[in-house]
């Protein structure tokens, strides 16, 4: 949990962070792509906020941005919340950053890392990706 972000809901900052890895999630229409930040930090008046990691999502911005992992990044964005289930299928509320825009590469990977465009298409060609899911309901 990133409860240090819960106070900070809503507000707008300007966030350094380390692209980790990218990944998708599941909606109800679609599959949509997010990326692991790790080492989040921003400024609040004179106190620096982290966080050790936090998923977000890939939007068109970020796409076109093209992260690479392993490249520390700095950018804006929101301080959101979101639920998610935790290993015993209870709901439980989470914070991360959405909305990120102004995307600037702060520092370059020694080692060439993934590029978003490169796995987004991987998982376009995926067979997960172009089959039709089907929600099965658990029976127990």
């Amino acid at each position: 949990m990133r409860r240090q972000l819960q106070i900070f809901l809503g507000a707008k900052y300007r966030f350094s962070a380390d692209v980790g890895r990218f990944g998708f999630q599941r909606t109800s229409e679609d599959i949509e792509p997010c990326m692991l930040l790790y080492d989040v930090a921003f400024r609040a008046g004179n106190v620096i906020v982290t966080a050790q990691h936090c998923w977000t999502e890939v939007n068109s911005e970020v796409a076109q941005f093209n992260p690479q992992g392993g490249e520390r990044i700095s950018f804006d964005g929101t301080i959101v919340q979101y639920y998610k289930l935790n290993s015993r299928g209870l709901e439980r509320i989470d914070y991360n950053v959405g909305h990120l825009a102004n995307l600037v590469l702060e520092s370059h990977p020694y080692d060439d890392g993934l590029r978003f465009s490169e796995y987004w298409q991987n998982v376009k060609q995926s067979h997960l990706f172009n089959r039709k899911t089907e929600v099965v309901p658990c029976t127990t």
